[in-house]
């Protein structure tokens, strides 16, 4: 069993953030310390919604209370999302120097939760930048969606092997980037280019583009890798999980559950810069 220690918002209806988060880790077996840097009632993109951030001194003072019962020795990974400001980010990168004095093997996971196609940046701008300059820095591996792959390398990514020459932006990283057009209709890709000290190949996992899937695929996913799920399968269950989510106010995660079977990628295959 493996430890979590997850850095992102809480909403207290729907699957977002942690609480998309929590089901993908704990449904793999692994435990979870879940942190919010924001709690709210829901996604913000519903009709009406509130909520605030957590403060920096209760985040601190509960940091330092785990620290002091001494289980931030036995953590394992930690996974940063939802920022929503720069003391946040700081606090994030603080939380993560802290952890890996104790457990110096710790792995590090950035979902950089930026922007997306649709809202364009939908953080503060400074927060951002911070996670680009002050987070990223600090990861094994980044999970970005194209719009933010864009965003954080300055290039354009039409295709799966654009996405390895915008990679070139962070050499040392392993990068998974989420839907990627394809040359095929209605069809989309996750792509894994690896940090260039390793050997493996760089691979596309394609998948069924679905209509009107709700917030929060992307968290789901990243709780995913968080917990060690292959590349294959952390897509195939998120795509999975997105069929049966179609036209609904919420992630479908309690029902995906029940049902924990992993569905086939439509394909994987090697990509080349």
């Amino acid at each position: 069993m493996l430890n979590i220690f997850v850095i992102s918002s809480q909403v207290i209806r729907g699957h977002v953030g942690l609480a998309a988060i929590l089901p993908a880790v704990q449904a793999l077996g692994h435990e979870v310390f879940a942190l919010p840097t924001i709690i709210l009632s829901n996604h913000p993109g519903h009709n009406h919604a509130a909520g605030e951030q957590v403060s920096l001194l209760t985040l601190e003072s509960i940091v330092s209370a785990l620290d002091k019962n001494g289980w931030l020795a036995d953590i394992d990974c930690i996974l940063t999302g939802y920022m929503p400001s720069v003391e946040h980010v700081n606090f994030a990168a603080a939380t993560i120097m802290r952890i890996k004095n104790k457990s110096p093997s710790v792995k590090v996971i950035c979902d950089p939760i930026i922007g997306d196609k649709a809202d364009g940046i939908y953080i503060d701008l400074k927060a951002a930048k911070a996670i680009r300059d002050r987070l990223i820095p600090l990861s094994d591996v980044m999970l970005p969606n194209k719009f933010e792959l864009i965003w954080l390398t300055e290039t354009d990514v039409k295709s799966e092997t654009d996405v390895l020459l915008a990679g070139h932006a962070f050499p040392e990283i392993t990068i998974i980037t989420t839907s990627v057009p394809t040359n095929q209709h209605n069809i989309m890709a996750n792509v894994l280019s690896l940090a260039k000290t390793a050997n493996s190949p760089a691979m596309s996992c394609r998948f069924n583009v679905h209509p009107d899937v709700p917030k929060g695929t992307g968290d789901f996913f990243s709780g995913l890798i968080a917990a060690g799920a292959t590349f294959d399968l952390a897509t195939s269950q998120t795509s999975a999980l997105a069929a049966l989510s179609v036209g609904k106010q919420h992630l479908d995660i309690v029902t995906r559950s029940k049902d924990w079977i992993a569905a086939e990628p439509l394909l994987t295959l090697p990509v080349k810069s």
